[in-house]
C-alpha cells in the first residue's frame, strides 16, 4: 500500500510512504438456542437460553518504507519508485499466528406477561469471556503481557406496555462486553501493538410502535456509552469515553397491494468525553454521521407473476476523519436497483434475481475511521455493481 500525508495543502506537496501486510484469518463459530413457554399462575413466561463460541486466528507480517517527499501529489499524481524496506517484523512468505482470540457467551433470559399480556417485563443476563493471546511476529513466542482471559455478566432489561392493540411503548437496558483495541502501528504512538482490556458499553432506549398489521412504525430514543482510546505524551491508552445520542424513525409495511416499503432515518449526535486535556471534549466522534437515511420499496408488477422490482435509496451524512474535526468528510447518497422473478420447473421453484448497486457510479467514502476510530483511514465505497443469481428449492 502507498500511503499519502500532505504537509501543504495548496500545492499538494506532502510525503509518501510505503507498507506491505500480508494477513490471514481463520474464523469459526457456532451457536445453539432454546425457547420455551409456561404459566404460573396469571403471569405468563417466554423463557430464552443460548450459547455461542467466536474463534478467530490471525496470521500476519509486514514491512515498509521510510518517508520520501513527493510534489503536487493531491492534485497531479505522479509515479514514484517503489521505495527500499526499512524496517520488517515476520516473514511475508510464510507469516506466523499474531493472535488468538475467542469469544464465548452464555445467555438466559425470561420475558413475563401480566394483563393478559398487556405488560411485559424482560429480565436476563449474559456471561461473556473473551481470551486474548498474542504472539510474536518474529518468533511466535507468547507475548504475555498483551495476552488475557476476562469475564463480565452484562444485565438485560425491558418494559413493553401496550396501550392498544396496535400501539406499544418500551424501554429497554443493555450492556455488551467488547475485545479491547489495539494501540495503531502507524509511528504515532510510543506503544505499538499493545493489546488492552475489553471494554462494556451500555446502552439505554425508549420508544413507541404502531402497527396496524398491513403498515407499521416506531420512533425511539437511545444513548450508548463506551470508553475510547486517546493518546497521551505520545502514549495510546482507554481513557475516554464516546457518548452517542440518538432519534430514529422507522417505517414499514403496504402502502398498496403491490407495493411494500422499508425505510426510516436516524438522527446522531456523538461526542467525545474525557480526552487528553479536554481539548477535543464535545468534538465529534470519529467516523460517526449525524444522519443516516434509507428507503427501500418493492413493487410486485401486476399482471406479471412471480416479477418484483425493487430499489434502495441509503444516504449517510458528514463526519470527521480527526479528533479535532479538522478534516470533514462529505455525506453521500447511492441508489440500488434490482429485479426477483419466481417461477416454476418441474415442480421446484426457481428464482432469478439481478441488482445493480451504486447505479450512478457515486465516488464516496464509506467509512472513516480506522483502528478503532483512532485514526484517519478512509475506506472507498464499493463502485458500480452487477449482481445476477439463481437458486431452487428441493
Amino acid at each position: 500500500m502507498s500511503g499519502l500525508t500532505i504537509t501543504n495543502a495548496t500545492t499538494g506537496d506532502g510525503t509518501g510512504s510505503r507498507f506491505d501486510n500480508n494477513r490471514e484469518d481463520t474464523v469459526k463459530s457456532g451457536e445453539v438456542g432454546l425457547r420455551g413457554k409456561l404459566q404460573t399462575g396469571s403471569v405468563s413466561h417466554a423463557i430464552v437460553a443460548s450459547a455461542s463460541t467466536y474463534q478467530i486466528k490471525e496470521k500476519g507480517a509486514y514491512r515498509g518504507g521510510s518517508s520520501f517527499a513527493v510534489t503536487n501529489q493531491l492534485n497531479n499524481p505522479q509515479q514514484y519508485s517503489i521505495p527500499t524496506i526499512s524496517y520488517a517484523a515476520g516473514d511475508m512468505n510464510n507469516p506466523l499466528t499474531v493472535s488468538r482470540n475467542q469469544l464465548d457467551s452464555f445467555a438466559i433470559g425470561d420475558t413475563m406477561g401480566f394483563a393478559n399480556d398487556r405488560f411485559l417485563i424482560t429480565i436476563g443476563a449474559r456471561h461473556q469471556t473473551i481470551e486474548t493471546r498474542s504472539f510474536s511476529y518474529i518468533t511466535g513466542a507468547l507475548d504475555a503481557d498483551n495476552s488475557y482471559k476476562q469475564s463480565h455478566v452484562s444485565p438485560v432489561a425491558g418494559f413493553v406496555w401496550k396501550m392498544k392493540d396496535n400501539l406499544s411503548l418500551y424501554a429497554n437496558y443493555i450492556e455488551s462486553l467488547s475485545k479491547g483495541p489495539t494501540a495503531p502501528r502507524d509511528g504515532t504512538v510510543s506503544n505499538p501493538g499493545q493489546v488492552f482490556d475489553p471494554y462494556v458499553s451500555k446502552q439505554k432506549e425508549v420508544g413507541m410502535k404502531y402497527d396496524t398489521g398491513r403498515i407499521g412504525g416506531a420512533i425511539a430514543y437511545f444513548t450508548t456509552d463506551k470508553p475510547s482510546g486517546i493518546i497521551e505524551g505520545g502514549v495510546y491508552k482507554i481513557g475516554g469515553e464516546d457518548h452517542h445520542q440518538g432519534l430514529e424513525l422507522s417505517v414499514y409495511g403496504k402502502a398498496t397491494r403491490d407495493l411494500k416499503i422499508l425505510g426510516g432515518i436516524t438522527l446522531l449526535d456523538a461526542e467525545q468525553r474525557k480526552t487528553e486535556n479536554g481539548i477535543n471534549d464535545g468534538n465529534k466522534v470519529i467516523g460517526v454521521p449525524d444522519r443516516q437515511a434509507n428507503l427501500g420499496l418493492e413493487w410486485r408488477v401486476p399482471n406479471v407473476q412471480g416479477l418484483s422490482l425493487d430499489t434502495q435509496i441509503v444516504a449517510t451524512g458528514s463526519s470527521y476523519a480527526d479528533g479535532a474535526n479538522k478534516l470533514k468528510v462529505d455525506g453521500w447518497t447511492r441508489l440500488d436497483l434490482g429485479a426477483r422473478y419466481m417461477t416454476e420447473v418441474n415442480g421446484k421453484v426457481l428464482t432469478l434475481r439481478a441488482n445493480i448497486d451504486n447505479v450512478t457510479d457515486r465516488d464516496y467514502w464509506a467509512s472513516v475511521g480506522g483502528n478503532g476510530g483512532s485514526s484517519g483511514y478512509l475506506a472507498a465505497g464499493t463502485p458500480r455493481t452487477i449482481i445476477v443469481s439463481a437458486s431452487m428449492d428441493f
